[in-house]
């Protein structure tokens, strides 16, 4: 399952923002525990420059997102609480964009999920 949340970022915690994910770079050991523990494989964080400020756009990979991001919530790892007070420092508002498209391959076990018509919103990755 693919998780995606969209984050304006101050303009003024950018540098926050770029050292801590320079510093998450550093710490991979912390990471990769961090990910056994939630259930989470893949994570990639983005920043987009655009004409209303700075956007985050951040992308999990996981059996069940939801459950990873519970997990994450009440995680007592360092590496956890420190990544949610960074976040919170230099987020501005968590953006909830409309899903135009979404599919995927489906596994054995997987049950279908009905079409959902243009328009209709997101579905929420946390």
């Amino acid at each position: 399952m693919l998780g995606v949340v969209f984050t304006k970022i101050r303009e003024d915690k950018l540098d926050d923002l770029a050292q801590w994910m320079a510093e998450l770079e550093s710490r991979q050991e912390e990471v990769r525990a961090s990910f056994e523990r939630e259930g989470m494989r893949h994570e990639k964080a983005y920043l987009l420059s655009t004409s209303d400020g700075p956007i985050l756009v951040y992308a999990m990979e996981a059996d069940d997102v939801e459950a990873a991001q519970s997990r994450y919530v009440s995680s007592p790892l360092p590496i956890d609480a420190e990544h949610q007070r960074v976040l919170l420092e230099v987020s501005e508002a968590t953006i909830t964009p409309e899903l135009l498209f979404e599919a995927r391959r489906m596994e054995p076990g997987d049950q279908r999920s009905e079409p959902r018509a243009p328009g209709r919103g997101p579905k929420e990755p946390r």
